[in-house]
């Protein structure tokens, strides 16, 4: 019986916004610290879903934390370059796992992150899944998008392992009859997938 992987794509595979380019955004958007990042992971989700664009979720995010923005399109520019950095180590981890497993990947992605991965991760495009909650108008931790991923994969939950770095979109998986991980590192992270996948999940040629 085969076994599959899922795993989360920001802060896991590619990595997350440096200092550099909160900097950046701070500096478009004429303001920065809490008043900003407080208000951008509160109302997220519709943009994540793709249900408003980043230039109006930019302007919305200013006009909650009491501000305007000089120019929109600057911000979002300087924000999506942000996405762009990959960890080499975890792509070419999880290209290996893919050769001989079912691989999927779940994240929160709006249509303009979307369209940067595909661009400069065109190998994503190899796995057995890929879903992105602006394709599919959902967001984890929402069990539905789950299940929309476990589909491509062609596997039950319980032959899934499901790993992820935010504590929430891991239980919202164990939720569902997942095993799954909160993701510290590759180091950690090895040994849990050998242990996972063992012979069952060797697929044949």
């Amino acid at each position: 019986m085969s076994r599959g992987i899922l795993f989360d794509l920001y802060g896991v595979i590619m990595r997350d916004q440096s200092p550099e380019t909160i900097a950046a955004i701070e500096r478009a958007a004429g303001f920065g610290g809490p008043q900003l990042w407080d208000v951008y992971w509160a109302t997220r989700d519709d943009y994540d879903a793709g249900l408003i664009s980043g230039r109006d979720y930019w302007l919305r995010l200013a006009a909650k934390a009491g501000h305007s923005l000089p120019d929109p399109d600057a911000v979002l520019a300087a924000e999506v370059e942000g996405w762009s950095r990959a960890d080499e180590q975890m792509v070419a981890y999880v290209r290996g796992l893919a050769s001989g497993h079912r691989v999927g990947v779940l994240s929160n992605l709006p249509p303009e992150v979307i369209e940067l991965v595909e661009t400069t991760q065109p190998w994503l495009a190899t796995l057995d899944s890929v879903t992105y909650s602006g394709r599919v108008g959902l967001v984890k931790p929402d069990p539905r998008i789950y299940r929309i991923a476990l589909s491509g994969l062609g596997l039950p939950p319980a032959d899934v392992l499901y790993v992820d770095d935010r504590p929430v979109n891991v239980e919202a998986a164990r939720g569902l009859g997942m095993p799954a991980v909160v993701f510290t590192g590759l180091a950690r992270l090895r040994p849990i997938v050998d242990a996972h996948l063992g012979p069952a999940g060797i697929k044949e040629a």
